[in-house]
Order: C-alpha cells, then sequence, then structure tokens
C-alpha cells in the first residue's frame, strides 16, 4: 500500500470520526494582518498559518471563519472566548491572555531591525537603540531584552490597526522614524509587495528566533477544537500537503 493510499484513507478515517462530533457552529479564527503569517483572506496568498490551521480544521471535519482584528483586540477576544482561535501568538502572549497553546509549534519569530538602505547603523545591543526613532508595533512581544527595553526609549512609536507594519514602512520611507522592529519574513513579504525592497536595508537582529503557537480560548478547548487541529495538522503532514503549503510561501520549516 502507497503512502499517499495511507494517508488518504487515514484522512478519510479522520473525517468519519470527526463529522459525528464536531461543532456545527464554524470556529471562530482572528488575528491582525502579518503576512506571509497571516493576511488578508481575500487575497491570492492568505498566509501559511491561516491556510494550514484553516486545512488542518477542515480534514477534522470542523467548518472554521476568519476575521481580522488588531492584536490587542484578537488577544483579549480570546481571552473572553469571543474568538475561538488566536493564530501565531508567543508562549508570553498565551500566558498573559490565559489562552492554552497547540501542542505544535506553527512557525518561529525573530526580533530583526530595517534601516533606509543609504543609512550604515547596524544593532549591536539595546543601548545603540538610544539616540533613534524607532517604530515598533503596539501589543506585540519582542523578548524579555527589547520588552523591558523599548519603553525607556526617548522616541518610540507603537503602530496599532489591521496593518500596522504597512503604517511603520511608510514612516521609515517618508524619514519619520528611523528604525523598524519586526519579523525579517514579515517585512521582506510587505516590503516587497510595496515595492520597497531596494529602499530597505537588514540591520541586524536581537536575540533568538521564538516558537510561534496556534492559541486557543477556554471555551474552544471544552468544545474540542485544540483536539480536531492537531489530528488534522497531523495527517497534513502525513499527507505532504504541510509542506506543499509551506513551499507557496517559500518557506521550510
Amino acid at each position: 500500500m502507497t503512502r499517499v493510499l495511507v494517508s488518504q484513507l487515514l484522512i478519510a478515517a479522520a473525517l468519519l470520526v470527526n463529522t459525528c462530533t464536531a461543532s456545527a457552529k464554524p470556529a471562530v479564527l482572528a488575528s491582525d494582518i502579518w503576512c506571509p503569517y497571516v493576511c488578508d483572506a481575500q487575497a491570492s496568498q492568505r498566509g501559511y498559518v491561516l491556510d494550514l490551521t484553516q486545512r488542518a480544521l477542515e480534514i477534522a471535519g470542523q467548518k472554521s471563519q476568519f476575521e481580522i482584528q488588531p492584536f490587542l483586540r484578537t488577544l483579549e477576544n480570546g481571552r473572553q472566548s469571543k474568538v475561538d482561535i488566536v493564530l501565531a501568538v508567543t508562549a508570553e502572549h498565551l500566558k498573559e491572555y490565559e489562552l492554552t497553546s497547540s501542542h505544535s509549534i506553527i512557525g518561529r519569530y525573530s526580533n530583526d531591525f530595517y534601516v533606509n538602505k543609504s543609512d550604515q547603523w547596524q544593532y549591536q545591543a539595546p543601548d545603540s537603540l538610544l539616540t533613534k526613532n524607532v517604530a515598533a508595533i503596539q501589543g506585540y512581544t519582542y523578548g524579555q531584552v527589547l520588552d523591558d527595553f523599548l519603553p525607556t526609549l526617548p522616541s518610540l512609536y507603537l503602530a496599532s490597526g489591521k496593518s500596522p507594519l504597512e503604517m511603520n514602512l511608510q514612516r521609515l520611507i517618508k524619514g519619520r522614524v528611523s528604525i523598524i522592529l519586526g519579523n525579517r519574513h514579515v517585512i521582506e513579504y510587505v516590503a516587497a509587495e510595496q515595492g520597497l525592497i531596494p529602499l530597505i536595508r537588514y540591520a541586524g537582529s536581537e536575540g533568538e528566533a521564538m516558537p510561534l503557537f496556534i492559541g486557543f480560548s477556554q471555551n474552544a478547548v471544552q468544545e474540542g477544537l485544540l483536539e480536531r487541529f492537531e489530528t488534522g495538522l497531523k495527517l497534513l503532514k502525513q499527507s505532504g500537503e504541510y509542506q506543499q503549503i509551506l513551499a507557496r510561501y517559500h518557506l521550510s520549516f
């Protein structure tokens, strides 16, 4: 029996079992825009985390719908079980907002600095930020070192809303800030879409990359969404579809 046939049988078995148990009400997934992790659901590329999560739930017989929300609101709505699943969160977010973590790591997040192409500044340590205008994103966790240090900066801009990175990139290009902080994959993905890659430069990173998880509300856990997600994700990996989804975003984890 071929590996493909075995995977198909496993998927069929999972569908048979979970169709009887999955809730008829769609699970509500939420996040802000954070391509290539999470993108606009109406775009040709919806983000690999969104694709993997919805596909894993679908295989397990669970319908879902996606809502774009500012990140802090998404986290708070997860804590209050106003949404079922918060996409791509760190361990710190899970703890602070009382969300239950997926067993599987869904990706990794690094803290990377970008400047204008002509700027020769290079990140060495937090102190090297003191004389700079820095832009980050409201509600994001950047690790203990930066989370403790950023509030002490004399000039810090925190973007919020549905597309905060686009806002920060425009501020960088227009000279309103001198440094933007974020994830390298995300910054370069968004910058490429806007034709800004020739205008920006990677200027170093702080610390090690942090694992990302899927966060489940208390109600979602009680309704079995965590187990369905993990079952579906396992089947995606066994069938090879998991790597196919990553490949569409030129990623490999």
